[in-house]
């Protein structure tokens, strides 16, 4: 059966057999094929999906040397479905509902012409294991990050600028003898290595971000950066993001943007809510095995699904205080801890 397998491969049949009389081929029985290698999925219609591809020239039904009398048969009714490749193009006019009558005689007569050649045509079927690896039922976008690659790289660039800056100012040994600090003491690393740890994360997260979109990247003329490096840095962390104690941390601030003498306006940040992000394609994506050599195909569209996801994002507020007053981020937090929902915060810290 293998060795069937492998010179069905390499005459480009679509699957191994034999045969005294050989089954014939047809247009509709090869576009299956290629649709649906390892079965149909649930709920497609596979009349509308030939109809939809003789419209767009995806099946060109026009019969080629090898051709036999069904596929003749199957090209006159083209223009039932096309009825601007007819002659006659130019001397009808036809309304939506005769359109409509058109597609359901191709529909009935491409029926009728394949029963009668019914015995010598071929039918389409999923294939065996060892044709092909099969291509996944659903297919829907994978966002490992959210998709904001520029974001990424500017704040890596942001990071690279400070490095840079403070290392020409106080040199990288003084910043590997300073540690930053945290609600309870000193930080572990020093701050050089932070600097670099962070500048390389966000040019790691902006690759992963950019392979998830289908975005190439690009970096300056002058920019080094570690590719290799920085992407295994993401994909390390990511796993255990959830247990960085740095993402734990609590955010909640307050800050002053306006003051006049009779009142502060104040932006705040009150907390982290998950948020439902929905994800889709616009443009169906392209796909190849792994491995093999198949060449990269379109996905159709009953393939594709949409995805969705919870991803934290902060509560932001503008609050306006009577006078010269501002909050600390043990008043902020201590007020949103009390009232739990936004409305209730804003209404105790206009009080």
């Amino acid at each position: 059966m293998a060795t069937l397998e492998r010179l069905a491969r390499d005459k480009h049949l679509a699957r191994g057999g034999v045969a005294v009389f050989p089954p014939k081929t047809s247009k509709e029985t090869v576009l299956f094929e290629k649709l649906f290698p390892t079965g149909i999925p649930p709920n497609i219609d596979l009349m509308k999906e030939l109809v939809k591809r003789i419209r767009s020239g995806e099946v060109n039904l026009r019969p080629g040397s090898d051709s036999g009398w069904y596929d003749y048969q199957v090209y006159a009714l083209e223009t039932l479905l096309l009825p601007e490749k007819g002659t006659e193009k130019d001397k009808l006019q036809m309304t939506k509902a005769y359109k409509k009558r058109m597609l359901e005689a191709f529909k009935a007569l491409v029926t009728k012409r394949r029963e009668t050649h019914v015995r010598e045509l071929g039918v389409a079927g999923a294939k065996t294991a060892a044709d092909k690896r099969p291509p996944p039922d659903q297919l829907s976008p994978r966002l490992r990050v959210e998709p904001s690659p520029t974001y990424y790289l500017r704040t890596a660039r942001a990071y690279a600028f400070l490095t840079n800056f403070l290392e020409s100012a106080v040199g990288k040994e003084s910043l590997q003898t300073l540690h930053g600090l945290k609600q309870d003491g000193e930080r572990t690393p020093d701050l050089y290595s932070e600097l670099i740890g962070m500048r390389d994360l966000f040019y790691g997260l902006y690759l992963v971000s950019a392979e998830d979109i289908g975005l190439k990247p690009a970096f300056a003329a002058d920019e080094s950066v570690d590719v290799d490096h920085c992407y295994k840095l993401v994909t390390d962390w990511l796993p255990r993001a959830l247990a960085d104690p740095d993402l734990a941390a609590d955010t909640r601030v307050a800050v002053p943007i306006y003051v006049d003498g009779r009142m502060t306006r104040l932006w705040a940040t009150l907390g982290v809510r998950l948020a439902k992000l929905e994800a889709g394609y616009a443009r169906p994506p392209n796909l190849k095995p792994a491995l093999g050599l198949d060449p990269w195909q379109e996905a159709e569209s009953h393939q594709l699904q949409n995805a969705y996801y919870l991803i934290p994002v902060d509560e932001f507020a503008e609050v306006e205080l009577k006078g010269n007053r501002v909050l600390s981020r043990e008043e902020l937090r201590a007020i949103c801890d009390r009232a739990k929902t936004k409305e209730a915060i804003l209404e105790a810290l206009q009080k």
